[in-house]
């Protein structure tokens, strides 16, 4: 077993990695490929000047593109990267085509042959993890149901009482205020203490100003827990548990959804669970959008490899605010695992080639380290290009709501200066 020691990609083709192995050097012929733009295998080009032949697109970024970089060094091949959508490259056939392509059946498979796998695909359920209460929901959250429905009750009973109180005293020939002889208005003054809000007239006998007294200190007690749970929830929504295995998923009311390419997964499906997932799917027109339905609109599962996933959360497309994922792979939700390969033409020679240098290549853990020096490059850029719009979500907290205690805090103090300005005047105009 030969170790090598390989500093960058421009040491493989000098290094002994490939010596002995390939006897055959093409002298900077071209090596025609068609790419599928597919991040984080095949990345967008760069549009370069070029004084003699105007712009034109460069392929660096990707991990496919590195590998065919490396193919290229190795067999001292030129390449020529075009775009699949370019019409003008139609007539051009090309040796290799690269785009994400794994072990699955392709509409290129009449055309091409596979090559040995370069990396491995994991294709699993992802379903929504960081899902949010929603603020309608907090008042159920702050109390139960059953405690709304006691609640509701004490304040039946709380009128009852007074009004009960105040006719006992009538009967009794014991004055007592008409606000608490009529039932409207003892109504109105037991929401009044309820919202903090000062009674027209206060009671005068020893039995109601007691039990007034009492419904005072109540209130006190529920609206102090009502009003620190509720900014909290304002604050911070709070999350929902997540699903967690497949079982779960199909007696909730989420979908299970992929797209059509997926379809070969499959083949030959057992009477098991997912013969349940398959009677009613929910298809999806691309890999983008069965991305946006699961992590943002929340409303179904997805069948996804781990590659997309790991880069998308690298690149913090699937992330919330709080760095929480969007996305959470379930437990025992395996569907298939592939690799991915690239496509060479039936017939073409180079196919062993590149296998023996595909094998090597993986062998040394090149590929490994371009992924992992890749994402986290990609996810700079896209920070440096990334734009602010006016419409851009910000979670509130307590530091952005500062200035609205300040305010209320002078409220309450003009508030109480006009209090006792008013006693205060009152009593010199007594005096007078």
């Amino acid at each position: 077993m030969k170790v090598f020691n390989v500093r960058n990609l421009r040491d493989i083709r000098r290094s002994e990695i490939f010596r002995g192995h390939f006897v055959k050097n093409y002298h900077g012929c071209p090596l025609i490929v068609h790419v599928d733009i597919k991040p984080p295998n095949v990345f967008p080009p760069k549009r370069i000047w070029y004084n003699d032949s105007g712009y034109q697109n460069v392929y660096e970024d990707g991990i496919e593109i590195e590998l065919l970089r490396i193919i290229g060094n190795a067999l001292n091949m030129k390449l020529d990267i075009e775009d699949t959508t370019q019409i003008e490259y139609h007539k051009v056939t090309p040796a290799i085509y690269v785009g994400g392509y794994a072990t699955i059946t392709s509409a290129l498979d009449y055309l091409t042959e596979k090559t040995r796998g370069y990396l491995s695909l994991r294709f699993d359920w992802y379903t929504p993890c960081a899902v949010r209460h929603q603020r309608w929901s907090h008042f159920f959250n702050i109390f139960s149901v059953d405690m709304w429905i006691c609640f509701a009750l004490s304040l039946v009973l709380a009128v009852i009482t007074v009004s009960c109180i105040s006719n006992h005293r009538h009967k009794s020939h014991l004055h007592e205020c008409k606000s608490y002889s009529n039932i409207f208005s003892v109504i109105t003054n037991i929401i009044s203490v309820v919202l903090s809000v000062s009674v027209n007239t206060q009671p005068r006998s020893a039995p109601l100003s007691l039990f007034f007294f009492c419904w005072v200190c109540y209130r006190v007690a529920v609206s102090t827990v009502f009003q620190a749970y509720l900014t909290t929830f304002l604050i911070e929504l709070g999350y929902e548990e997540p699903i967690k295995t497949v079982e779960q998923m199909l007696i909730s009311d989420k979908e299970f959804g992929f797209v059509d390419d997926f379809d070969a997964l499959f083949d030959n499906v057992p009477e098991s669970v997912d013969s349940d997932i398959l009677k009613n799917p929910a298809r999806s027109p691309d890999l983008c959008a069965s991305l946006n339905w699961a992590a943002f609109y929340q409303n179904m599962s997805i069948l996804f490899d781990n590659l997309n996933i790991e880069f998308s959360r690298d690149m913090g497309k699937l992330t919330d605010e709080n760095k929480r994922p969007l996305l959470c792979e379930l437990e025992d939700a395996g569907v298939a695992c592939l690799e991915l390969v690239l496509l060479v033409i039936r017939g073409n020679l180079l196919l062993e080639l590149i296998n023996n240098i595909i094998e090597r290549t993986v062998e040394s853990g090149i590929l490994t380290n371009i992924k992992k020096r890749d994402f986290p490059k990609e996810k700079l850029l896209s920070m440096q290009d990334a734009f602010v719009f006016d419409d851009t979500h910000t979670a509130f907290g307590v530091r952005h709501l500062q200035t609205a205690f300040y305010l209320l805090v002078i409220g309450y103090v003009l508030a109480f200066v006009c209090f006792v300005t008013e006693i205060v005047w009152h009593r010199y105009r007594a005096k007078v």
